[in-house]
């Protein structure tokens, strides 16, 4: 009988991150970090039906942040 593997099957470049999980790492608020989306100042994907679901991918907060994240994007 083979062995199943327990281990999650995700690839390490697939990490995503909420609205709140990004709020919380850059301690502003979740509109903010929406509102960054919207204007395309911070990359995204939608997700879901209606694509009301927001997914941050690990790279682009990285890149978000090593740039300063952007001024130009506060409300």
């Amino acid at each position: 009988m083979a062995e199943v593997d327990s281990a999650p099957v995700c690839a390490p470049n697939l990490d995503l991150f909420t609205v709140a999980e990004c709020a919380a790492i850059l301690k502003v608020s979740r509109k903010l970090i929406t509102h960054w989306v919207n204007v395309g100042a911070l990359p995204a994907v939608r997700l879901g039906p209606g694509q009301r679901l927001i997914r941050v991918p690990k790279r682009a907060l990285e890149a978000f942040i090593e740039q300063g994240g952007t001024a130009a994007a506060q409300p």
